[in-house]
């Protein structure tokens, strides 16, 4: 901020979302354990990737998942049922690139920015995913809701060559779906915004790629 200022609205979010990011950081640790037991530390077969000339390899997973790009994401899109849409989707099928990112399902708010209940719209509305099988299906959350699910991307494919086989998840948003649901509503709504938190995880810039006698960090300016 140009006056060195941080509005407080700012320092209201960052409290208030600091719960949310520990329990990220929290459940991702676990995933980073899993993934260990998955792709193995067995120190004879070398460590989990290498990195730039002169710099330590990486151990083991958690290591380099450690050490790697965290990127958040806090995003919020707006519906309006009555103004035509110039794309039926709002976030085609696609898969990410990172390596994978942690996800807590989406928060639909009315206008006035009320929590709308979840019998009007559930957090998987208009949320579709492309299963092994091709079938495109709106997802499902098991406990309600409250859960942190992960996505395998792209990346997985490029650096998690000694784990099993991971699939990437495509997926694709398509917020219009919601529009009957708004209408059938017992306060009909033609308005909502939906609320999304996501962390994506990459390679750590130093990690060599290989194949290409890259760093990730050279690929990504490559690739810019």
């Amino acid at each position: 901020f140009a006056d060195g200022a941080v509005p407080a609205a700012c320092r209201d979010f960052e409290r208030r979302s600091h719960a949310l990011r520990s329990l990220i950081t929290r459940v991702s640790n676990l995933v980073f354990a899993e993934l260990d037991a998955m792709c193995g530390t067995d120190a004879s077969r070398g460590p989990f990737a290498r990195a730039a000339p002169g710099t330590a390899p990486f151990a083991s997973a958690s290591h380099f998942l450690t050490e790697g790009e965290h990127l958040e994401h806090f995003h919020a899109y707006s519906l309006n049922c009555s103004a035509p849409a110039a794309h039926p989707a709002t976030l085609d099928m696609h898969t990410d690139e990172g390596l994978f990112i942690a996800i807590v399902p989406s928060l639909w708010l009315s206008p006035a920015g009320e929590p709308l209940d979840e019998a009007v719209l559930s957090p998987a509305e208009g949320f579709y995913i492309e299963g092994p099988d091709g079938v495109v299906r709106q997802a499902e959350f098991s406990d309600g809701g409250d859960v942190v699910f992960f996505m395998m991307g792209e990346g997985s494919l490029e650096w998690f060559g000694r784990c099993p086989p991971m699939r990437p998840v495509p997926h694709a948003l398509v917020m219009r779906d919601a529009c009957p649901r708004l209408a059938e509503a017992a306060a009909p709504l033609q308005q909502a915004v939906r609320l999304w938190y996501g962390r994506m995880f990459l390679p750590p810039q130093q990690a060599l790629f290989e194949p290409a006698n890259r760093t990730f960090g050279e690929l990504r300016k490559e690739r810019a």
